[in-house]
């Protein structure tokens, strides 16, 4: 994770098969759900994707990546 913001986080990703190639990007979440996240953490997350918006759910940390 490269960026914490209150409503969204920007994740240098792996590609989503059949979807989205690997990018750095900012994801919509609610705010809840980023509480205590830090750069550097790495998480897994489902992306919820509808007609006109999209918000990661179920973010788990899975481990902890060190930036320059």
């Amino acid at each position: 994770m490269l960026e914490v913001q209150e409503r969204s986080v920007v994740i240098d990703h792996e590609s989503i098969p059949d979807f989205m190639e690997a990018k750095v990007m900012s994801f919509n979440a609610d705010p809840n759900l980023l509480k205590g996240l830090k750069v550097g953490n790495r998480i897994a997350a489902n992306l919820l994707v509808s007609e006109d918006s999209s918000q990661l759910i179920g973010i788990e940390v899975i481990g902890q990546t060190a930036l320059p």
